[in-house]
């Protein structure tokens, strides 16, 4: 009778060690799991940061060439205006906004 107990604690207990040997690997998938899930989440938001950082830098560099490009063209016109300017005859008085139709249309 005792041999029957003994192989039946036995059993019981190899049964215990199988579930509990089961539960730490489902555990131990599940935690991997997450981890990868996370990883996958930074990565993601570092490509999202990285993509956003680009778009910034590309404006701003449209921007500042917008900008060169609209001081270039209004130096031009500067220079223009002035040239015009130069062709009046001496003595000629104009002021304000004649003088500046003047040089605009006799370029």
């Amino acid at each position: 009778m005792s041999r029957n107990l003994m192989c039946v604690d036995f059993q019981a207990m190899r049964a215990i060690q199988a579930m509990r040997a089961s539960q730490a690997m489902r555990a131990s998938q599940a935690m991997r799991a997450i981890q990868a899930m996370r990883a996958n989440q930074a990565m993601r938001a570092s490509q999202a940061m990285r993509a956003s950082q680009a778009m910034r830098a590309s404006q701003a560099m449209r921007a500042s060439q917008a900008m060169r490009a609209s001081q270039a063209m209004r130096a031009i016109q500067a220079n223009q205006a002035f040239q015009a300017m130069s062709l009046l005859p001496v003595g000629c008085e104009l002021e304000g906004d004649v003088r500046l139709l003047w040089a605009a249309t006799h370029q």
